[in-house]
């Protein structure tokens, strides 16, 4: 016999004091039951029965041995908890997916057509969700209110059936923040409230994800309001988790696979982002690494190394921009801060000579010779010749060592001072030179190797 599981985030009351909840619920394959644990005997089971009946009446099969589970339990009943119910269910029974609540708390009654009631405290909630960093779903009457008590993200809905839209990707409804100023549309009742009998409305959605407005009343199909998901939808959802929470949200493979949206129009990118990160060793390795390397890994294109390189070359450039026009040997955060970017993650040794001006102002960053994992030939004289041209009048010598170890080599040190001679005879200082590890750097001037 096999049992599916679903949970959802929720919150009870205390007296005033709203507190974390969760509510389970399992399905399995036998004679239609209801158990409901966690609530007060009086209300238990007819808030299960009431969840049910809605659901139901919108054509979703919720039969089968059913068991609804609040934890920690409550005392008095609970009518906020309709919402969070009803999602559990639906998780349970596979109609949305499971992650797709991972961050999101549901707070609200359900009245028998499907339309979200209003609940008392909901300030309270909204305060709660907001610090936990949740994105709370409420009746859509309350939203303004709850974003504006909580400042955090909130999503207001007419019935449930926007909320299950929402969340299976046919619907986007824009999230209420505190001075927002004008209400963002609301569609999607459960059903048509005036109709004499209960039809659920589909929200069309376009090809390339836009919602289109909702049917007319005469167009609506008499169908499961519900629908399913899949690779397309998944996309949608990351859009808007970067919309809603930013990208400090997203771990390191979904940005990533984010990234390979642009490569691939259609389907799942994430195993290839976790199947590269795997290879390179970090998403960084990845950003790093060169086209040639980037094409030999199974599954990667063209338009996936260019794209990977276009984010390369604009991270450089942003970090590039907090040192130009500036005395470097003053900005020396900010120096280094570009260098790990440029180099830090580099396969192979490279050299880079960063020529500066009389105000150690920087003209030119170039990468003068590039080697193995383990050395790099350099060759002062080029050096120097370069920093005549450019009209250099000092300089400052930066190459990387791939293993991660900043630590200078004796071979290091002794280029450092064959670079140093030659510049001098030519009236051109050497200021330092730095070596770039994995997060740590060595600056031979500070180690008094200069």
């Amino acid at each position: 016999m096999s049992i599916r599981t679903g949970q959802v985030r929720a919150f009870t009351m205390i007296g005033t004091q709203a507190v974390p909840a969760i509510v389970r619920a399992s399905a399995s394959s036998g004679p239609s039951s209801l158990q409901v644990t966690g609530l007060p005997e009086g209300s238990a089971t007819p808030l299960g029965r009431h969840v049910i009946a809605v659901l139901s009446r919108c054509g979703v099969d919720v039969t089968g041995a059913l068991i609804i589970d609040v934890r920690p339990p409550r005392t008095e009943a609970g009518a906020g908890l309709d919402l969070a119910v009803a999602l559990a269910l639906l998780v349970a029974n596979g109609t949305i997916g499971q992650d797709r609540l991972a961050d999101v708390v549901a707070a609200g009654g359900l009245a028998s057509d499907g339309g979200l009631e209003p609940i008392d405290d909901m300030d309270a909630v909204a305060i709660q969700a907001a610090a936990r960093g949740l994105l709370l779903f409420c009746p859509d009457g309350q939203a303004e209110a709850a974003a504006a008590a909580g400042h955090g993200h909130v999503i207001g809905a007419q019935g449930l059936a926007a909320v299950v839209a929402y969340l299976s990707d046919q619907q986007f409804l824009p999230p209420w923040q505190q001075g927002d100023g004008v209400a963002p549309p609301r569609w999607g009742g459960l059903a048509e409230r005036a109709a004499p009998a209960i039809r659920p409305v589909m929200l069309p959605v376009s090809a390339d994800g836009i919602i289109q407005p909702p049917a007319p009343a005469s167009a609506a199909v008499a169908s499961p309001v519900f629908p399913g998901t899949g690779p397309q939808g998944h996309r949608n959802r990351m859009r808007e988790k970067v919309l809603i929470r930013g990208t400090d949200a997203l771990a390191d493979y979904e940005l990533l696979e984010m990234l390979l949206f642009l490569a691939f129009a259609r389907g799942d990118t994430k195993p290839l982002a976790k199947r590269m990160i795997n290879a390179f060793g970090s998403y960084a390795g990845v950003l790093s690494a060169s086209p040639e390397a980037l094409l030999a890994t199974p599954g990667v294109n063209d338009h996936a190394a260019t794209a990977i390189a276009v984010v390369r070359a604009s991270a450089e450039r942003l970090a590039r921009a907090g040192v130009a026009d500036l005395p470097v040997l003053n900005n020396w955060d900010r120096l280094m801060a570009y260098l790990n970017v440029t180099m830090a993650h580099a396969p192979v040794e490279q050299l880079r000579v960063l020529f500066l001006d009389t105000r150690n102002r920087l003209i030119a960053d170039e990468v003068q010779a590039r080697g193995t994992v383990n050395h790099t030939p350099v060759y002062p004289r080029e050096v120097v010749r370069r920093a005549l041209e450019l009209h250099a009048t000092a300089l400052i010598l930066v190459h990387n060592h791939p293993s991660g170890d900043p630590t200078p080599s004796q071979d290091d040190i002794a280029m450092t001072q064959e670079v140093r001679v030659a510049a001098g005879a030519m009236s051109i200082v050497l200021h330092d030179h730095v070596i770039i590890g994995k997060g740590s750097w060595c600056s031979l001037k500070k180690e008094r190797l200069l």
